[in-house]
């Protein structure tokens, strides 16, 4: 679930405005494991008090930058190794001033390099791994410097190895991660795309390109609702006259080239809000929005004679296309089956005249 309070519906800070909120628990924590270093003596309670308040301060100014959006404004967005860098730094205060606590401050950080393991590319967090081990170094280096005599130098050398083969691994883990969540998005790129192929099956015949009867039906349940607030609808059904006798003398091939050509003859003769489905066999439903029937008549006129004007490649010369269209006004009152059953009755009016023409069933 979503944190809600980022006031953006901007999916890539509330992202980010969760990671601040998980980083100010492992804070709360590193504040804990201090204070209590603190209380048994291995950390002067003021070096503790300080290092508590910086580490609040940096928990504080990562989220004013992200819920501000100034870190948009920089070429990282996420400010994960500024971040992690300032970590080190602050981490390395307490360090330095608990040396009698070597590996329980150590464990300091870990605690904020474990978040560049789950966030950063290993291009970036092979180079924040080692300005971690550099910081430890720095600190030993200073210590010796300030307080000769009070360390033993193959102890602290010892620290030293052991830390960075602790990172080392940090650092494999952070790589196995990143392959891992590779993996994932490609997983989940090709699992978006079988279902959009599978939506889209779902929805158009596969022979015409035109939608199937499921969601045609689908569609006007749709527009249904639109005519009960007022808007007007037209529902038409197209047949190929005499397709029977293209399949049974020429092949069914060609009938299936009939039946994509007249999709292809009628699809640009309609509005974008229109839609044409196979309804069956060799029938399209033509689902003309905001259309009275007196207009919806012209429209199938209009489609009628451009399907027999049309020159099929696949038949001969002599041998024309032509349809029967009936067309029936949707009323708020009456089931679409209603309305379906009168276009049809409709449409076998039009075979009745002679085949090639319209008839209304309003």
């Amino acid at each position: 679930m979503r944190l809600s309070i980022f006031p953006s519906d901007d999916s890539q800070q509330i992202a980010r405005i969760e990671r601040v909120m998980l980083a100010a628990v492992g804070a709360a924590f590193a504040i804990c494991m201090t204070l209590v270093m603190a209380l048994a003596g291995y950390v002067p309670v003021h070096h503790a008090q300080v290092f508590s308040v910086l580490v609040v301060a940096l928990i504080v100014t990562a989220y004013a930058l992200i819920r501000s959006g100034l870190n948009l404004r920089f070429s990282d967005p996420n400010l994960t190794v500024p971040f992690l860098m300032s970590a080190a730094l602050v981490i390395s205060y307490i360090v330095y001033h608990g040396a009698q606590a070597p590996g329980a401050v150590i464990a300091l950080y870990l605690i904020a390099f474990i978040f560049g393991v789950l966030t950063l590319p290993l291009r970036q967090l092979v180079p924040v791994a080692l300005f971690y081990w550099l910081c430890l170094l720095g600190v030993i280096v200073l210590r010796q410097s300030l307080h000769p005599g009070e360390m033993d130098p193959l102890r602290e050398l010892f620290g030293l190895v052991i830390f960075i083969v602790i990172l080392g691994w940090f650092v494999a883990l952070g790589w196995y991660i990143n392959k891992l969540k590779h993996e994932i998005n490609i997983a989940s790129e090709k699992m978006a795309a079988t279902l959009a192929t599978l939506d889209t099956l779902a929805r158009v015949d596969a022979l015409t390109g035109c939608y199937n009867r499921r969601y045609a039906m689908e569609l006007l349940a749709v527009e249904s609702k639109r005519v009960e607030r007022g808007t007007p609808l037209s529902i038409c059904l197209l047949d190929i006259d005499r397709f029977k006798q293209i399949n049974d003398s020429y092949g069914h091939a060609t009938g299936d080239d009939v039946l994509r050509q007249v999709a292809d003859t009628v699809q640009p003769l309609l509005r974008a809000t229109d839609v044409l489905a196979r309804y069956g066999g060799e029938e399209f439903l033509l689902i003309l929005s905001q259309t009275r029937a007196v207009d919806a008549s012209r429209v199938c006129e209009r489609v009628r004679r451009a399907i027999a004007e049309l020159q099929s490649p696949s038949l001969p010369p002599e041998q024309r296309i032509s349809v029967s269209i009936g067309t029936a006004e949707h009323h708020a009152a009456d089931p679409m089956a209603m309305t379906l059953q009168r276009a049809d009755k409709a449409l076998y009016e039009a075979k009745d005249r002679g085949r090639n023409c319209v008839a209304s069933g309003d």
